[in-house]
């Protein structure tokens, strides 16, 4: 699959857009809640879908990941993703099936929620990817079904669910990324934090290796001691061996701009991904919305370095070449709609067996904006 893939990138002359669907912002999902949240938002809003997007084991079969719920961390919303059927249909448009909604709970059963003040059971899930069980996890904890694998951005931390959302084991953040001093409010968190993941800025995209082996988590933004390397645009993207269930490394990511994320990572092949990254703003206004392939290449490791400031030599980066801009005028989506926050990004398939790359929108969960999907032809030479 990856000589494959890495052959199809090389000539981004010939990505074409297959087509475009809108999910109503006011729909639900099929978590069965009811009521209101402390916002006043529906408790089973289909809100924030597009936040991560990650394909299952048989054609079809998506699962998307909702963030934190609606007001940054201010609503009492129980963390969950959805199953969906998502494919194109005979007249070549995409169509989408809501199937399951899964919430998502710790080992005790307790649901994790959004809220930014339950420092203790709070989860900001930004990352999913769905594939076969790691070595690092115990024989006797692996049920039948695949593992979900999902980043979060409060830790931040990546963690593995079973298929019925309960959390089996969280892998071991490297302690530079975390805070000392966490806190419900984000300027008083940067106030009285000299290192660690920015406020809002954890581990966003998330890339797997398909057999299992290796998994990638990025950081959004650079992390607190790093915002002066680099003009601010330098991230961490973090190797772990899924073997050991422990870090292998730590690469640096160049962004266009020190106003731009990562919103998500996609496994190509082996030291080879994906990157989704963007600016955060909407309509006309946006100016970066881009898929980048990255490699590693002969990039440092910079997993020994608290501080990219303490190099003692210049720091490599990772290598990157623009395969998709999606403001690009040919492909006719920039305009006074186009989202703001293009957040999932997964394989997928045609009917024929020719390989697709889907990217979904993550609306906010507000109700007055819908949450677009597209999907993009990736030919054979």
């Amino acid at each position: 699959m990856s000589i494959f893939l890495l052959a199809c990138l090389l000539n981004p002359g010939q990505v074409s857009l297959l087509g475009k669907l809108e999910i109503p912002g006011t729909a639900s999902d099929l978590s069965g809640l009811s009521g209101k949240l402390n916002d006043g938002s529906p408790a089973n809003l289909l809100g924030g879908i597009g936040s991560a997007l990650a394909s299952g084991p048989n054609p079809g079969e998506f699962y998307f990941l909702p963030d934190r719920g609606p007001g940054d961390g201010a609503a009492d919303y129980l963390c969950r993703f959805h199953q969906a059927q998502l494919f194109l249909g005979a007249d070549g448009k995409p169509v989408f099936s809501l199937v399951k909604t899964t919430p998502l709970r710790n080992k005790n059963g307790q649901a994790f929620q959004g809220l930014a003040s339950d420092l203790k059971n709070r989860m900001d899930p930004e990352g999913l990817r769905v594939g076969p069980w790691p070595a690092c996890v115990p024989s006797g904890q692996k049920p039948a079904g695949n593992a979900f694998y999902i980043s979060e951005e409060y830790g931040p931390k990546v963690s593995i669910f079973q298929q019925d959302g309960t959390l089996v084991m969280d892998l071991p953040t490297p302690s530079k990324l975390t805070v000392a001093k966490p806190n419900p409010d984000a300027e008083t968190e940067l106030a009285q934090n000299k290192a660690g993941r920015q406020p809002n800025k954890g581990f966003e995209g998330l890339a797997l290796d398909p057999e299992g082996r290796e998994l990638w988590a990025a950081t959004q933004g650079p992390l607190i001691q790093d915002k002066k390397t680099g003009g601010g645009k330098w991230t961490r993207l973090v190797r772990y061996n899924l073997e050991t269930g422990k870090p292998s490394g730590e690469f640096v990511y160049p962004m266009d701009s020190a106003t731009c994320g990562i919103s998500e990572l996609l496994w190509v092949g082996k030291g080879s991904l994906l990157v989704l990254e963007r600016d955060s703003f909407a309509g006309k206004e946006a100016k970066i919305k881009r898929v980048y392939l990255a490699k590693t290449g002969s990039a440092s490791d910079v997993s020994s370095l608290e501080s990219l400031a303490d190099a003692k030599a210049p720091i490599q980066v990772m290598e990157k070449q623009l395969i998709l801009d999606l403001l690009a005028p040919e492909l006719g989506l920039a305009g006074d709609r186009f989202p703001p926050k293009w957040e999932g990004m997964a394989w997928g398939e045609t009917s024929g067996g020719e390989r697709i790359l889907w990217l979904a929108s993550d609306n906010d969960f507000d109700a007055r904006n819908n949450s677009w999907i597209l999907a993009f032809r990736l030919p054979l030479p």
